[in-house]
């Protein structure tokens, strides 16, 4: 049987850190398409046509990212709740408060 320890202190962490850095992702993919607004409607050429397919490949893998830190971060908060719930029950059935 494989035996491990969870640390709820250190996972509620993880969320924390998960959650904070999703924050950062998305404030970037914001200010990259306010940039790209702003520069779209005067900007012409190969280098324009390029910048917008780059654009478009990095809005594509930020959705991808929120979406996957998304699923984390509920797989993170679940894991934390059921631990917290197990150390709780197992606290009371053992008379350890």
């Amino acid at each position: 049987m494989t035996r491990f320890r969870v640390d709820p202190p250190k996972l509620a962490a993880a969320v924390a850190q998960m959650t904070g850095f999703h924050k950062v992702v998305a404030a970037s993919v914001e200010e990259a398409q306010s940039v790209m607004a702003r520069l779209a409607p005067s900007w012409e050429g190969e280098a324009a046509t390029a910048a917008r397919e780059a654009h478009r490949e990095l809005h594509a893998g930020a959705q991808q990212m929120e979406e996957a830190l998304g699923q984390l971060k509920r797989f993170l908060d679940n894991a934390h709740q059921g631990y917290e719930r197990a150390i709780a029950g197992n606290s009371r059935m053992w008379g350890v408060e």
